[in-house]
């Protein structure tokens, strides 16, 4: 799970899927990342403990090198209770990790239940861990979803696929305009302020 501590985010809903997970797959772990995802979180400490998910549940807090712990997960999972479009969804598929998230308005675009991903009720644990068991016992099934899921993000999330939703001039952009755009974008995510501000310089 890969979301900031909110109680929206429904960090306990996860661990008692994950519980219910590890009592068919034992030797699966769970990771948490995300701002106050960690050692010194009270609530979530004690879920851990009074599931028996000691050793199986790993917080990791906020991290700085998200593109390598995506890439090696086999599966992202949300439990939120409400979500708008989840950046976490996009960074998943892009990285051909298989989602399972709840279904909303804002997965429902991006998710195929059954092929590329699957969505799963609100609040249901029991639901989220049963698909989270039968993609992890399925190796093809999350093979065969990586190249839809990279395609889907080439297609709706690109730069270039969404810059002629803001900008009805972006059709005369040139490839010097898109490579500024997607570097202070690339500055902005990863929180370079100091760079991003010499890029902005440039640019005037």
């Amino acid at each position: 799970l890969i979301a900031r501590f909110d109680s929206y985010k429904n960090h306990q809903g996860f661990l008692e899927a994950a519980a219910a997970v590890i009592t068919r797959l034992p030797g699966v772990h769970f990771l948490l990342v995300g701002g106050g995802v960690d050692q010194y979180n009270a609530p979530l400490i004690a879920g851990v403990r009074r599931l028996g998910l000691d050793g199986k549940v790993h917080l990791l807090g906020l991290r700085q090198d998200m593109p390598r712990l995506m890439a090696s997960l086999d599966v992202v999972a949300s439990a939120s209770w409400t979500e708008a479009f989840p950046n976490v969804l996009g960074e998943a598929m892009a990285c051909g990790v298989f989602p399972i998230v709840t279904d909303n308005d804002a997965n429902r675009p991006w998710v195929n239940d059954g092929v590329n991903g699957f969505l799963v009720r609100y609040g249901d644990s029991g639901h989220l861990a049963d698909k989270i068991r039968l993609v992890m016992d399925d190796a093809d099934l999350r093979h065969r979803a990586q190249p839809i899921n990279r395609q889907l993000v080439v297609d709706k999330a690109s730069i270039h696929s969404n810059m002629p939703l803001f900008d009805d001039t972006s059709d005369v952009w040139g490839d010097e305009d898109f490579r500024l755009v997607e570097s202070i974008s690339d500055v902005c995510r990863w929180s370079r302020p100091d760079e991003f501000e010499r890029l902005l310089r440039d640019a005037a």
